[in-house]
C-alpha cells in the first residue's frame, strides 16, 4: 500500500515537472517570436579615452528629419570634413586616402574628389612629411542657395611627436554641394550594403550621402 502511494506521488511530481517544462518552453518560444532589433550608430571620438563614443538610435539622430534638423546629416558632414583635412604622420594611411581607398573616396563624387586631390591634399602631404598632427572639428553648417557653407576648426601640433606643446588653432570654411537622402543605400557598386559592411568597409559610406562639389572661398 505504501509503495503504491509513493509511486502515485512520484508520478504526480513527474507530471508537474513535465507541465512546468512545457510552460517554460512555450514562454521562451512566445518571447522569441516577438524579438526585434534596434540599430545603434556609434560616433567615434578621435581622442583615445573616448574612442568608443556613445550609441544612438535612428530616432535620437533624427535620421529621417529635414536636413536642417537631422543629426545624422550633421555627423556625415563632419565625417567628410574630417576626412578632407585631418593629418597624421602616417604616409601609408595618406596614400590610401589619396587613392580613394578610404571613406572619403565614397563620400565625394569623382570630380569633387579630384578637386580635393588638387586643392587640399598637397598641404596634407606636406604636413604628413613633416610628421605633424592635425585634428578637425565641425563648427557650423550654414545652408546657402546651392552650397552649404561649412565652418570648421583645425587644431595643429607643429612639433613632431610632442603633444605637450599647445596646438595652433585656426578656423576656416569650405562650400559643399551635397546630395543627401535619409536612410541607407541599397547597394554599393556591385555589392549589397550587407556584403560591403561584412568586408569591414566604413559604415559612413553606406548612407545616401554624397558631396557633389567643393569650393574654397577666395581670400580677400
Amino acid at each position: 500500500m505504501i509503495r503504491k502511494i509513493l509511486l502515485f506521488f512520484a508520478g504526480l511530481i513527474l507530471v508537474l515537472l513535465m507541465c512546468g517544462m512545457l510552460y517554460m518552453s512555450g514562454a521562451i518560444y512566445d518571447t522569441a517570436t516577438k524579438t526585434s532589433v534596434v540599430p545603434y550608430f556609434f560616433e567615434t571620438n578621435l581622442h583615445y579615452p573616448e574612442r568608443l563614443g556613445t550609441p544612438d538610435t535612428p530616432d535620437e539622430l533624427a535620421s529621417d528629419a529635414a536636413i536642417e534638423e537631422s543629426e545624422m546629416f550633421k555627423r556625415l558632414v563632419e565625417r567628410s570634413i574630417i576626412e578632407m583635412f585631418y593629418v597624421t604622420p602616417d604616409a601609408t594611411e595618406l596614400k590610401s586616402r589619396l587613392e580613394g581607398q578610404t571613406a572619403l573616396g565614397k563620400m565625394l563624387y569623382r570630380s569633387a574628389f579630384v578637386k580635393w586631390q588638387e586643392l587640399i591634399a598637397p598641404e596634407i602631404e606636406k604636413l604628413t612629411t613633416e610628421r605633424k598632427l592635425r585634428l578637425v572639428k565641425l563648427v557650423n553648417i550654414i545652408p546657402e542657395e546651392q552650397y552649404f557653407n561649412v565652418v570648421y576648426e583645425l587644431k595643429t601640433w607643429n612639433q613632431s611627436n610632442n603633444l605637450e606643446i599647445s596646438p595652433e588653432i585656426s578656423y576656416d570654411a569650405i562650400y559643399l554641394n551635397i546630395r543627401y537622402e535619409p536612410g541607407m543605400r541599397t547597394s554599393i557598386g556591385k555589392k549589397s550594403v550587407e556584403q560591403w559592411l561584412e568586408q569591414g568597409k566604413d559604415p559612413a559610406t553606406a548612407f545616401r550621402f554624397m558631396v557633389m562639389d567643393i569650393a574654397i572661398p577666395q581670400e580677400e
